[in-house]
C-alpha cells in the first residue's frame, strides 16, 4: 500500500491569493505564491483549480488576478524545477531529453539559469560536455574561455586536442566523443558546423537521415541557413552548397562568393536523324543555356566546327568543376555524337566534372512513383501518355510538356527555321527550371536531397543482379516462360526465311540483340536512347519491319502495327539467347556466308574492297607520321603476309567500284569519308585486303571475329560443304574491276 502525503489545498491557496490581490499587496502575493507552489502535490493540475476559482475575465483589462497568478507560476517554474531538469539532461536517452525540454521549457531558459548549470558542470570537472560541442561548432575561443583559470581543465582540453591531431588518432575515437556530447547545449552559431561534421564523418548515418537532421536543426532561420551553406561550401564542395542554397532560396547577396559564382548550364545537342541507318551522328548544333540567355553553337558553320578554339572551349567547359552541366541522356546521346563529330575526342576523351544527367534523376522518379504533393499530377510511361523522355520529365515537374514537333527535323540545313531555334532554346533552358524545382523540393518527387548521389538505372540493375546472385536467387525465367515470346509459341511449318529478307527495328533497350542479328545478316534498324518510341512504329509501318521491344513501350507499340509484328522479349535474358529465340520464332535460316554481310555500324550491305597498297597510300596522304616507322618494324618482325582472299559474305552483299571514291576527299558519293583513323598502321602488313562500307566509311578486315560468331550461333547456322567454295565467285569480278 502506497501512502501519498497530502499537499497544500489549492482552494485554500486561491482564497489567500484573492485576498492579497484585493488589498493590492503584490509583494506579499509574490512571496506567498512562490512559497506555496512548492507545496502543491500536483502543481500543474492544482494550478488549473486555482485559475478556475478566480473571477471571470474582464474585457479591456490586461492585468487580472488570473494573469498575475500565471505569471508568478511561470517564474516559479523557471527558478525551481528547470535547473533540476537541466541536471538530468546529461547521459540520458534523446527521447527522455526531449520530454524534459518540452515539459520544463528548457529551450527558453534565461541566461542566469544556464549560467548556473554551466558552473555546476565546471564544478564537476565535466569539461567535455561543453568543450567538445564548442570545438566541433568552430567555437574554440569559447571552449578556451570555459576552462580559463582552471589549470587542470586547460591541461585536459589541450591533451584532448593533441590526441585528435596525432597521426595514430582514428575517427572512431572522435566519434565516441561526439556520441557522449550529442545532448549538450550547442551554441546556435555552431549548429551548422556540427551537422556538417556529421556529413563529413557520418556516424552510420544515411543521406536521408542527415538531411532530416539539417532541416530540424536549421529550420527557417535565415542566419543558420546562410551559415550552413558557408560551411558546406568550405568542407563538402560547391555542388552540395549550391543545392542547399536553392532549397532554402537564400538571397544571392547572402551567399558566399564561391556559391554565388558557380554557374549552372543546361547542355543539349541536335543532330541529323538517320533512323538507325548510321551508328552515330555528327552534332549540328550545341545549345548552352544560362539563367538569362541561351547560346547556340552552329557546328555546321564553315571553319567553326573544327577550329581549335571551339574544341578547346568544349574541353574546358566539361572539365570545369565549378560549372554544373545539366543534361538529359548525355552519356548515351550527346557525348557519343560529340565524339563522332570530333575524332580528337576519341584519342583524348573529354574530362568530365560537375555533370548531372537528369535522365538518371527521371528514372529515379519513375521507379519511386511518388505523386507530387503540390506539383503537377504524375504521368507515367505507358499510362496513355504521348510524352516521353525529357518532355515527360518537364510535364511531371513543371506541369506542361515540351513541343517536340521539330525533334526529327533536318538540323544540318541552313538557315534554321524560327521554330527550330525555339525548339533548341526550350530544350536546353528547361533543364535549368527542372533542376531548380527538383533541388528545392526533392522529397515531393521521391528523390534524395543530394541529386548527385543518384546512379543510373543500369548501375542499380547491375547491383541488384549481383546482390541476387550473391544470395543465390536466380533471375532467369523458367523454361515455360522462355518458350513463349509475346504470348506466342515459335512458328511451326513456316517456310525458311533468309536473313536478308527479315527486317526488324529494335528499341533502345535491345541494342545487344540488334547487333547480334545484324552480325547474321538481318536488316536491323536500332533506335537510339534519345529517340522517341514512336519512331519505331513509323519505321515498322513504312518499311514493313517487325518491332522488337521490351517493357512498357510494348503495350503502346503493338496497337500501331499488325498482329504478330511487335514482339516483347525478356530483358533479363542475354542478347545471344534473345537472338536465338527470334531466329527460331520466325524460322530464320542463316548460313556462314551471312555472317558480317551487313555493316555492323550502319546496317548497309554495300562495300568496296581496297587492296593493301591502296590503303597504305591513303594513310600516307593523310599524313600518318607513324606509318613509315611502323611498316619498317613490321616488315622486319613478320613473316609472309596472308594471301588475299575475298570474304565469306561476298555472295550476300553488294560491291561498289573503287572508282566511285573521290580521290581528293577520300569520300563516297553519299558524303561519308573513309574512317582511316580506325586502321592501326601496324596492321597493314598483315592484311592484304580491306573492306569499306560505302554508307558510313567504316573499315573492316578479316580476323577472328568470324570464328567467335560462328561458334556462338552454330546451333542455328545452316552449314553445307559448298559454303566456302561458292562464297567468293560473284564478288571476284567486282573486286577485279577495282
Amino acid at each position: 500500500m502506497c501512502l501519498i502525503l497530502p499537499g497544500l489545498d489549492p482552494t485554500v491557496l486561491t482564497e489567500e491569493l484573492l485576498q492579497l490581490w484585493s488589498f493590492k499587496d503584490l509583494q506579499t502575493l509574490h512571496i506567498v505564491a512562490q512559497h506555496s507552489f512548492s507545496k502543491l502535490s500536483e502543481p500543474l493540475k492544482d494550478l488549473l483549480t486555482v485559475l478556475e476559482r478566480c473571477p471571470g475575465k474582464q474585457k479591456g483589462r490586461s492585468q487580472t488576478v488570473s494573469s498575475h497568478i500565471l505569471l508568478e507560476f511561470h517564474t516559479w517554474m523557471k527558478e525551481h524545477p528547470q535547473h533540476r531538469a537541466l541536471g538530468l539532461l546529461t547521459d540520458t536517452h534523446p527521447s527522455f531529453a526531449d520530454n524534459l525540454i518540452n515539459i520544463y521549457q528548457l529551450n527558453s531558459c534565461d541566461r542566469a539559469t544556464l549560467k548556473q548549470h554551466v558552473l555546476n558542470l565546471l564544478a564537476l570537472h565535466n569539461y567535455k560536455e561543453i568543450c567538445v560541442p564548442l570545438v566541433l561548432g568552430d567555437k574554440l575561443a569559447l571552449a578556451e574561455s570555459f576552462v580559463a583559470g582552471q589549470s587542470h581543465l586547460e591541461q585536459q582540453l589541450v591533451a584532448l586536442l593533441d590526441s585528435w591531431c596525432h597521426p595514430t588518432c582514428s575517427m572512431e575515437e572522435i566519434r565516441k566523443c561526439v556520441r557522449t556530447c550529442l545532448l549538450c547545449v550547442i551554441p546556435t552559431c555552431g549548429v551548422p558546423f556540427f551537422v556538417v561534421f556529421l556529413e563529413m564523418y557520418p556516424l552510420s548515418m544515411t543521406e536521408e537521415n542527415w538531411c532530416d537532421h539539417v532541416q530540424y536543426v536549421v529550420g527557417d532561420d535565415l542566419e543558420l541557413q546562410v551559415h550552413l551553406v558557408t560551411k558546406l561550401e568550405q568542407y563538402c564542395g560547391l555542388q552540395k552548397a549550391c543545392q542547399w542554397s536553392l532549397r532554402y532560396n537564400i538571397p544571392k547577396d547572402r551567399l558566399p562568393l564561391g556559391v554565388w559564382e558557380m554557374q549552372q548550364i543546361g547542355v543539349d545537342m541536335e543532330w541529323q536523324p538517320t533512323f538507325g541507318c548510321a551508328s552515330t551522328q555528327q552534332v549540328a548544333l550545341i545549345q548552352l543555356a544560362v539563367s538569362d540567355q541561351v547560346f547556340l553553337l552552329d557546328l555546321c558553320a564553315r571553319g567553326f566546327s573544327h577550329h581549335p578554339e571551339t574544341i578547346n572551349f568544349i574541353r574546358s567547359l566539361f572539365a570545369e568543376q565549378k560549372i554544373l552541366k545539366l543534361g538529359y541522356g548525355m552519356a548515351v546521346g550527346d557525348l557519343k555524337c560529340l565524339s563522332a563529330t570530333w575524332h580528337k575526342l576519341l584519342e583524348e576523351p573529354l574530362k568530365l566534372a560537375g555533370m548531372l544527367d537528369l535522365l538518371n534523376v527521371h528514372q529515379k522518379i519513375q521507379r519511386s512513383k511518388v505523386k507530387p504533393q503540390n506539383g503537377p499530377s504524375e504521368v507515367l510511361v505507358g499510362e496513355d501518355s504521348a510524352e516521353k523522355g525529357l518532355s515527360l520529365l518537364v510535364q511531371q515537374v513543371l506541369g506542361r510538356p515540351l513541343d517536340k514537333t521539330e525533334q526529327m527535323s533536318n538540323w544540318e540545313k541552313r538557315p534554321l527555321r524560327i521554330t527550330q531555334i525555339r525548339y533548341a532554346v526550350a530544350d536546353a533552358y528547361c533543364l535549368l527550371d527542372v533542376y531548380s524545382v527538383l533541388s528545392s523540393k526533392p522529397e515531393q518527387f521521391g528523390l534524395p536531397a543530394d541529386l548527385h548521389s543518384i546512379s543510373s538505372s543500369q548501375s542499380e540493375a547491375s547491383a541488384d543482379k549481383k546482390r541476387k546472385e550473391k544470395q543465390g536467387v536466380s533471375s532467369t525465367p523458367s523454361d515455360t516462360e522462355k518458350g513463349l515470346l509475346c504470348g506466342k509459341k515459335p512458328l511451326e511449318g513456316f517456310p525458311p526465311l533468309p536473313p536478308q529478307q527479315f527486317r526488324v527495328v529494335c528499341d533502345s533497350m535491345l541494342q545487344g540483340l540488334g547487333r547480334y542479328l545484324r552480325c547474321l545478316g538481318v536488316d536491323v534498324v536500332m533506335i537510339e536512347g534519345t529517340d522517341d518510341h514512336r519512331v519505331a512504329a513509323k519505321l515498322a509501318q513504312a518499311e514493313g519491319r517487325v518491332i522488337l521491344t521490351c517493357g512498357q513501350p510494348f503495350q503502346t507499340l503493338r496497337s500501331q502495327v499488325g498482329e504478330g509484328r511487335c514482339l516483347s522479349l525478356d530483358s533479363s535474358e542475354k542478347a545471344r539467347d534473345q537472338a536465338m529465340r527470334i531466329l527460331k520464332h520466325f524460322n530464320i535460316r542463316p548460313t556462314p556466308n551471312d555472317i558480317f554481310s551487313r555493316c555492323q555500324a550502319c546496317n548497309s550491305d554495300e562495300y568496296v574492297s581496297i587492296p593493301q597498297e591502296h590503303m597504305t597510300r591513303m594513310l600516307k596522304e593523310k599524313g600518318d607520321d607513324t606509318l613509315r616507322e611502323s611498316d619498317q618494324q613490321e616488315d622486319e618482325n613478320l613473316g609472309p603476309s596472308v594471301s588475299p582472299a575475298l570474304p565469306r559474305y561476298a555472295l550476300r552483299c553488294r560491291w561498289a567500284s573503287l572508282l566511285e571514291l573521290d580521290p581528293d576527299t577520300l569520300s563516297f558519293p553519299g558524303g561519308a569519308p573513309i574512317q582511316l583513323h580506325t586502321v592501326p598502321p601496324g596492321l597493314l602488313p598483315r592484311i592484304p585486303l580491306f573492306y569499306v562500307c560505302t554508307r558510313c566509311g567504316k573499315v573492316f578486315w578479316e580476323g577472328s571475329h568470324f570464328g567467335r560468331v560462328f561458334s556462338m550461333f552454330q546451333e542455328v547456322l545452316q552449314v553445307t560443304d559448298r559454303d566456302d567454295e561458292t562464297a567468293a565467285e560473284p564478288a571476284a569480278a567486282a573486286a577485279q574491276q577495282n
